[in-house]
């Protein structure tokens, strides 16, 4: 069964860098520009902008670490696993990797374009959101850490800014904090059935006698 693990939700200013971001919001072309290195085998890019506010989920899923990197990093597999994706476009030549983007068209009708910025194998995704009315610019991550053979954390995490001064202020404190924690639930819930049935998630996540 899914295990559940303790799970985070956070709308504060960031005094840090930001090392973590992954699925909401609008952002400038010159943002998504890439620099890859190699060093160490590992492409990588810049770290992306810092923003003003993070919500953030975790959990822990019985499956090894590579099956999971499997399931997030491959820009196509949203579709597989993600009850609110009705479909996933790859929008590039490659599908995984940094530069690697994507359409993901959701049950309800619309769409986001999300763009691969920073990325480390079997760690985490770092993808930048676009075409979302209400948010300035978003970047979305998810991280994954090995807690044994066949079992594997997985935290899903985004760093926005809203649009429109004072009155998006007042929308994010008493909204969108919970709508991304839903949304993240949703996601991670379906992860988890994915990978320890095998099975694809169609608009719900099947109910399992042993969760």
């Amino acid at each position: 069964m899914c295990l559940r693990g303790e799970w985070a939700v956070q709308l504060t200013p960031k005094r840090n860098d930001m090392t973590t971001t992954h699925e909401i919001g609008t952002a400038s072309t010159h943002a998504s520009r890439t620099r890859i290195s190699t060093r160490s085998g590992v492409p990588h890019t810049k770290q992306a902008p810092k923003m003003g506010n993070q919500v953030q989920r975790k959990r822990l899923i019985n499956a090894s670490i590579a099956a999971t990197w499997a399931a997030i990093s491959e820009m196509r597999a949203v579709e597989d696993w993600h009850p609110n994706v009705a479909r996933a476009s790859v929008l590039t030549d490659h599908s995984t990797g940094v530069g690697a983007s994507r359409r993901v068209e959701f049950q309800d009708g619309n769409s986001v374009v999300e763009t691969v910025i920073e990325e480390s194998k079997l760690h985490f995704t770092t993808m930048e959101m676009s075409e979302l009315p209400l948010l300035r610019k978003a970047v979305v991550t998810i991280r994954i850490a090995e807690q044994s053979a066949q079992a594997t954390e997985v935290t899903f995490s985004i760093d926005y800014d809203i649009k429109f001064g004072p009155i998006g202020w007042l929308l994010d404190q008493v909204m969108m904090k919970r709508v991304f924690g839903k949304i993240f639930g949703v996601a991670l819930e379906g992860l988890c059935y994915h990978l320890e049935t095998g099975e694809l998630v169609a608009d719900s996540v099947p109910v399992r006698a042993a969760d």
